[in-house]
């Protein structure tokens, strides 16, 4: 019985790290992603070097936990983390106002790498999605804060930053909706698969309110205000979607880890 039940505690910790550490890769890849997006003439290289110094550390949690995952045995995908990471630091070290060629090919160097992780994964288009989806959140969150420092930054890139976010929701929600047709018994009525029907229905409820419904909402209130020149109402806002979306996409990553589909 107590070895029973270390082994259980063991499995879910190891479970917890694996959740943890695609969560905290989505969030850093994916924010480094949109550096396109914004003109760093415009902002000034304190964005560019705020938004890689979030990315990097992440990099750099996810390396450490790869690590306890698979006792830092130097394989590809640890290969391609530990690239990534020295590809950021470069990014960042030499990173001017104005954008260079040498930057460009630090940028894509760095998703690169990214990509040859992903692809290694069984999920990869489920991986694909998430991080683009988490990252565009957190990218117009942090730029959001940068009106205060530049008043005349133009509104168009939080503008086209929704243009972005809402056909990834889209895609999510048709995903999460073909895979639920195959994962229907999860949550009928007295089904023991998973964590139990009465847990199963609470996450995926939890799931669905928070990380789409919630989101929808919050995503045209915000959009309307960013219409509105109202930056620092909309920077509030968006601050709220980030919180949902991390739930949310934690969520997902259980339920995937629970049912072996993305949901």
């Amino acid at each position: 019985m107590i070895l029973g039940r270390v082994g259980y505690s063991f499995f879910m910790g190891i479970q917890l790290v694996g959740v943890t550490l695609s969560f905290i890769f989505f969030l850093s890849l994916g924010t480094f992603l949109f550096y396109p997006l914004v003109n760093s003439n415009l902002t000034g290289p304190g964005f560019v070097k705020l938004m890689t110094s979030i990315s990097l550390t992440g990099f750099c949690i996810v390396i450490a936990l790869f690590g306890v995952l698979h006792s830092f045995v130097l394989d590809s995908s640890l290969i391609s983390l530990i690239l990534m990471a020295f590809f950021s630091i470069l990014f960042y070290l030499y990173h001017k106002e104005q954008r260079t060629y040498f930057s460009w090919i630090l940028y894509f160097l760095i998703l690169a790498s990214g990509i040859y992780y992903i692809l290694q994964t069984q999920h990869a288009s489920f991986y694909f999605l998430s991080l683009a989806f988490l990252g565009i959140v957190n990218y117009m969150m942090i730029l959001g804060h940068y009106y205060l420092v530049v008043p005349k930054l133009s509104v168009r890139p939080l503008i086209l930053g929704h243009y972005i976010f809402w056909p990834l929701i889209g895609f999510k929600i048709c995903l999460s909706y073909f895979s639920y047709e195959q994962t229907k018994l999860f949550f009928e009525e007295g089904s023991l698969l998973g964590q139990g029907y009465i847990f199963n229905m609470l996450l995926i409820s939890m799931r669905i309110l928070w990380g789409y419904v919630a989101l929808v909402v919050l995503s045209y209130f915000s959009y309307r205000l960013c219409k509105m020149r109202s930056t620092q109402s909309a920077t509030g806002v968006l601050y709220i979607m980030v919180f949902f979306v991390l739930v949310g996409e934690l969520l997902s990553l259980y339920l995937l880890d629970l049912t072996g589909h993305y949901l």
